[in-house]
């Protein structure tokens, strides 16, 4: 004994497709794809920012780099960076240091382009000042 059976008015039709089709799977495969190959290209770039921003935050907490030279400065963060296998990062051109009467300022100040496809580019744009107080 069936209990709760509908039976509708045009009981000769069809019942309409139920469930996922062959080109909504496709869809989906191509949207994921496409997030997984962006998410593949950004995500290193931000974990080696993270990085690099440990590495000179740190110089800002340590009460002993304020007697380092500009030039011991720039060494001790290059060894720091070769350390952290940053080792295609360019210092000379990314980092600036300057020395005042107050103290030490490094500036970070960088971008980095991915290429996603055929002539589309992702750019990520990073820059941070670090201040070393007397």
């Amino acid at each position: 004994m069936k209990l709760f059976v509908r039976k509708s008015k045009n009981s000769a039709m069809k019942p309409g497709q139920a469930g996922v089709g062959l080109m909504d799977v496709i869809m989906i495969i191509i949207i994921v794809s496409m997030l997984t190959s962006i998410a593949l290209k950004v995500i290193p770039p931000y974990l080696e920012h993270r990085t690099m921003d440990k590495i000179l935050s740190a110089f800002t907490e340590d009460p002993s780099a304020v007697a380092y030279s500009k030039h011991e400065l720039r060494e001790l963060i290059a060894r720091r960076f070769d350390l952290n296998q940053l080792d295609a990062f360019d210092i000379e051109n990314n980092i600036e240091v300057k020395s005042s009467s107050s103290g030490t300022s490094i500036a970070l100040s960088y971008e980095v382009r991915e290429n996603l496809a055929a002539n589309i580019d992702i750019v990520m744009t990073f820059g941070d000042d670090y201040f070393i107080s007397n």
